[in-house]
């Protein structure tokens, strides 16, 4: 009850402080973008605060200086909003806590975001470039959301296999190129195409009888995936058609697979989000050679890739307005 007591005050006191010509969603997005940093940089190892800030400062600032005053006014307050709603002074919290920092953990990073904003603040006036202007509105850096972007990925898999002539397994690896929407800084859906394969220790029984055989396999999908992001980490959900190919590239089968894939993401570097994540999928074979056999496999690895926001830079060099808006 005091959390939502104080909550409201926030709320109420930010709506009467901040210019009625403010853009709520370009305040949203510096904020948005302010926490992923913090967030990121926590997790690294958070030591002394005017160090750690300092070593945000210059990624804090591509957002900020693309704010305008008031959707950085605003911003503000509503980091402190949020600040105050956790309980209040940090210090009184630590006090209460013992010195124990993990109980209040929302309200040091609450803290930390402050303080970030406020350092961009003071620093803005002398560091802004001349040639950025605000964008109008203000999307963000640090997200995907409300632009189109280009993916690139690849990764190692290992490949477990098993049919009506027994099990298989190897590894190997795919690549994927697709293009996606955010629809939100929380969803974002892609699509394209994936290529991969793997060499596959044939341990059936007609091998068995000879010796064991490494037999290759290739595949082509074309994944539908939805991200769920909090932050620096995301869920990737992924379905796909699948047609499998043997080593001489005549067709194996057609079948469906599922995956689920975990991510972390860096900082945005120039255009790019990096990131990287550990997956794994099932794939079911319906039709075919593989579907005849009840063929289904398993698959799992490390991924690495980046999303590439490819209007970035039309929009970053965008012409001054010279007019009245």
């Amino acid at each position: 009850m005091l959390h939502l007591r104080a909550w409201l005050l926030a709320s109420l006191a930010l709506l009467t402080a901040v210019p009625a010509r403010a853009d709520p969603l370009s305040a949203e997005r510096l904020l948005h973008d302010a926490q992923v940093l913090v967030a990121i940089r926590g997790q690294r190892g958070w030591e002394i605060d005017r160090n750690e800030v300092e070593l945000m400062l210059g990624p804090m600032l591509e957002s900020y200086c693309r704010s305008d005053p008031d959707g950085r006014r605003m911003a503000l307050q509503m980091a402190a909003a949020q600040r105050a709603a956790l309980g209040g002074p940090l210090a009184e919290q630590l006090l209460a806590a013992q010195g124990d920092a993990e109980p209040v953990q929302e309200a040091v990073v609450a803290e930390r975001v402050v303080l970030l904003l406020g350092r961009a603040a003071t620093a803005a006036t002398a560091d802004c470039p001349t040639v950025v202007r605000p964008h109008e509105p203000f999307l963000g850096r640090q997200t995907a959301a409300d632009r189109t972007v280009l993916h690139v990925d690849a990764g190692g898999l290992v490949t477990l296999r098993n049919s009506d002539h027994g099990w298989n397994y190897g590894g190997g690896g795919s690549g994927r190129l697709m293009a996606g929407r955010g629809w939100s800084v929380q969803w974002m859906g892609l699509t394209g195409l994936e290529i991969g394969g793997a060499a596959l220790l044939d341990q059936s029984r007609q091998a068995s009888e000879q010796q064991a055989q490494i037999r290759l396999h290739l595949y082509l999908a074309t994944p539908l995936v939805v991200r769920r992001t909090w932050q620096q980490w995301h869920l990737d959900f992924d379905m796909a058609p699948v047609t499998q190919f043997n080593s001489s590239f005549g067709v194996r089968g057609f079948g469906f697979r599922s995956g689920v894939l975990v991510v972390v993401s860096t900082p945005r570097v120039l255009n790019t989000i990096p990131w990287a994540g550990i997956g794994v999928s099932a794939e079911q074979m319906l039709f075919g050679e593989a579907g005849r056999l009840g063929e289904w496999t398993v698959r799992g690895g490390f991924r690495a890739g980046f999303d590439w926001d490819f209007g970035a830079l039309r929009r970053d060099r965008a012409p001054w307005r010279v007019g009245p808006k």
